[in-house]
Protein backbone atom coordinates (compact mmCIF):
# COMPACT_ATOMS: atom_id res chain seq x y z
CA UNK A 1 0.00 0.00 0.00
CA UNK A 2 1.38 3.40 -1.04
CA UNK A 3 0.13 5.22 2.09
CA UNK A 4 1.77 2.63 4.41
CA UNK A 5 5.16 3.10 2.75
CA UNK A 6 5.30 6.79 3.66
CA UNK A 7 6.96 7.98 6.87
CA UNK A 8 4.53 10.89 7.14
CA UNK A 9 0.89 9.95 6.49
CA UNK A 10 -0.25 13.57 6.10
CA UNK A 11 -0.34 16.07 3.27
CA UNK A 12 -0.39 19.82 3.85
CA UNK A 13 -3.01 21.51 1.67
CA UNK A 14 -2.77 25.30 1.25
CA UNK A 15 -5.32 27.43 -0.58
CA UNK A 16 -3.74 30.84 -1.24
CA UNK A 17 -5.55 33.75 -2.92
CA UNK A 18 -3.71 36.55 -4.71
CA UNK A 19 -5.67 39.66 -5.68
CA UNK A 20 -4.24 42.18 -8.13
CA UNK A 21 -5.41 45.48 -9.54
CA UNK A 22 -5.00 44.48 -13.16
CA UNK A 23 -6.33 41.79 -15.46
CA UNK A 24 -3.43 41.65 -17.87
CA UNK A 25 -0.09 43.28 -18.42
CA UNK A 26 0.44 45.12 -21.69
CA UNK A 27 3.97 46.33 -22.15
CA UNK A 28 4.94 49.21 -24.40
CA UNK A 29 7.13 48.43 -27.39
CA UNK A 30 9.65 50.12 -29.64
CA UNK A 31 10.23 53.84 -29.68
CA UNK A 32 7.21 54.52 -27.45
CA UNK A 33 8.77 52.38 -24.71
CA UNK A 34 12.13 54.09 -25.19
CA UNK A 35 10.64 57.59 -24.86
CA UNK A 36 8.51 56.70 -21.83
CA UNK A 37 11.54 55.14 -20.13
CA UNK A 38 13.53 58.27 -20.87
CA UNK A 39 10.85 60.52 -19.34
CA UNK A 40 10.56 58.23 -16.29
CA UNK A 41 14.34 58.03 -15.76
CA UNK A 42 14.72 61.82 -16.00
CA UNK A 43 11.92 62.17 -13.43
CA UNK A 44 13.68 59.70 -11.10
CA UNK A 45 16.87 61.77 -11.42
CA UNK A 46 14.94 64.75 -10.02
CA UNK A 47 14.44 66.73 -13.23
CA UNK A 48 11.48 69.10 -13.42
CA UNK A 49 8.80 68.83 -16.11
CA UNK A 50 10.32 71.89 -17.83
CA UNK A 51 13.77 70.27 -17.87
CA UNK A 52 12.31 66.98 -19.16
CA UNK A 53 10.36 68.88 -21.85
CA UNK A 54 13.49 70.70 -23.01
CA UNK A 55 15.51 67.45 -23.02
CA UNK A 56 12.88 65.58 -25.06
CA UNK A 57 12.51 68.43 -27.57
CA UNK A 58 16.27 68.66 -27.98
CA UNK A 59 16.64 64.91 -28.50
CA UNK A 60 13.49 64.06 -30.51
CA UNK A 61 12.07 67.37 -31.72
CA UNK A 62 8.44 66.22 -31.85
CA UNK A 63 6.14 63.78 -30.12
CA UNK A 64 5.46 60.37 -31.63
CA UNK A 65 1.82 61.02 -32.45
CA UNK A 66 1.93 64.61 -33.65
CA UNK A 67 4.39 66.87 -35.47
CA UNK A 68 4.31 69.18 -32.43
CA UNK A 69 7.09 69.60 -29.86
CA UNK A 70 6.73 68.30 -26.30
CA UNK A 71 5.02 70.70 -23.88
CA UNK A 72 5.08 70.87 -20.09
CA UNK A 73 1.51 69.68 -19.53
CA UNK A 74 2.12 66.64 -21.74
CA UNK A 75 5.17 65.66 -19.67
CA UNK A 76 3.21 66.20 -16.44
CA UNK A 77 0.26 64.05 -17.64
CA UNK A 78 2.61 61.35 -18.91
CA UNK A 79 4.33 61.18 -15.52
CA UNK A 80 0.96 61.11 -13.76
CA UNK A 81 -0.18 58.14 -15.86
CA UNK A 82 3.14 56.33 -15.37
CA UNK A 83 2.87 56.78 -11.58
CA UNK A 84 -0.69 55.39 -11.57
CA UNK A 85 0.42 52.46 -13.72
CA UNK A 86 3.39 51.69 -11.47
CA UNK A 87 1.20 51.78 -8.38
CA UNK A 88 -1.47 49.55 -9.93
CA UNK A 89 1.04 46.98 -11.14
CA UNK A 90 2.92 46.84 -7.85
CA UNK A 91 -0.08 46.42 -5.55
CA UNK A 92 -1.32 42.94 -4.81
CA UNK A 93 -2.80 41.26 -1.77
CA UNK A 94 -2.18 37.73 -0.57
CA UNK A 95 -4.36 35.80 1.82
CA UNK A 96 -4.48 32.21 2.98
CA UNK A 97 -8.04 30.99 2.58
CA UNK A 98 -7.52 27.49 3.92
CA UNK A 99 -4.60 25.58 5.44
CA UNK A 100 -5.08 22.02 6.68
CA UNK A 101 -3.52 18.62 7.00
CA UNK A 102 -5.12 15.75 5.11
CA UNK A 103 -4.48 12.06 5.69
CA UNK A 104 -3.07 10.49 2.55
CA UNK A 105 -5.25 7.40 3.13
CA UNK A 106 -8.36 9.56 2.80
CA UNK A 107 -7.07 11.23 -0.35
CA UNK A 108 -6.32 7.85 -1.95
CA UNK A 109 -9.94 6.74 -1.36
CA UNK A 110 -11.29 9.63 -3.45
CA UNK A 111 -12.17 9.05 -7.08
CA UNK A 112 -9.98 11.87 -8.35
CA UNK A 113 -6.56 12.64 -6.92
CA UNK A 114 -5.08 16.14 -6.81
CA UNK A 115 -2.86 16.83 -9.84
CA UNK A 116 0.29 17.07 -7.74
CA UNK A 117 -0.18 13.46 -6.52
CA UNK A 118 -0.70 11.87 -9.93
Amino acid sequence: NFADSLSNPYLLQIHKRIRTGFLSYVDYEGEKKERLNEIWNLYLKGKSTVEIRDWMNEKYGTTLRTPRPYYTTLIWETLKKLKIREKRLSEYFESYEDVRFLRIEEIMKRESLPNNLL
